[in-house]
């Protein structure tokens, strides 16, 4: 099968506000722009990613989250070209696949916190579905604390494209992936379950830490 996202690929994007955008696939080349971006994220966006305070990523957390095999760990980023012509990296989206279930992956999404409302994070996450269904992923995962009463709400309200099932004290997330296309716009609507989700990523509420420390739940 040819993949649309591979190593070749690359798009210019527009977004909401008219800024532009440079999409490409991670390579182990990005580790001091995916560092320079990380020393862009406010402390609280930090903590939304690591759940815990974090000052800076460590070699090896650059090596794991850079050094990806573009099928079972993927990640796409977002870049624009600063004046004095060097790139710097805006946004990044990855998923992790299952070791349990190959057609199921946990997803992460983190854009820089000035680029934050334009459009970046949802054009990332449709990359990413649509880069996920290309490699056979069908479902993304997250999980929560049971005991979360807003959380749960939300979930209720998503429908029968969601799963939500009790593991321990914690709630384990199901979200099937629709037939996203590869080039679908930015303005597309995003009040789908897929971006609800996601949403609940960017803001801390679902726990992907296994991200950032190369662990299996």
């Amino acid at each position: 099968m040819t993949l649309h996202f591979d190593e070749n690929y690359g798009e210019t994007a527009t977004l909401r506000d008219g800024s532009r955008v440079s999409l490409r696939l991670v390579r182990p080349s990005d580790k001091e722009l995916l560092r320079r971006g990380f020393e862009r994220l406010s402390p609280e966006s930090r903590y939304r990613r690591f759940l815990s305070a974090k000052s800076e990523l460590r070699d090896d957390e650059l090596k794991y989250l850079t050094e990806v095999d573009g099928h079972n760990h993927f990640a796409i980023g977002a870049s624009t070209t600063a004046e004095d012509g060097t790139e710097e990296g805006v946004g990044i989206a990855r998923f992790i696949r299952s070791s349990d279930d190959p057609r199921a992956a946990e997803p992460a999404v983190a854009v820089v916190d000035d680029w934050q409302g334009r459009g970046l994070g949802t054009l990332l996450l449709a990359r990413l579905a649509a880069a996920a269904r290309e490699r056979d992923v069908d479902r993304f995962q997250g999980r929560a604390l049971a005991a979360n009463e807003a959380i749960s709400g939300i979930l209720e309200q998503l429908g029968s494209s969601v799963t939500v099932r009790a593991d321990g004290g914690e709630l384990a997330v199901d979200v099937n992936l629709p037939d996203v296309p590869a080039d679908i716009p930015v303005a597309e609507p995003t009040k789908t379950p897929m971006a609800r989700i996601l949403a609940m990523v960017a803001h801390g509420m679902l726990d992907v830490r296994r991200f950032f420390t190369g662990t299996q739940r």
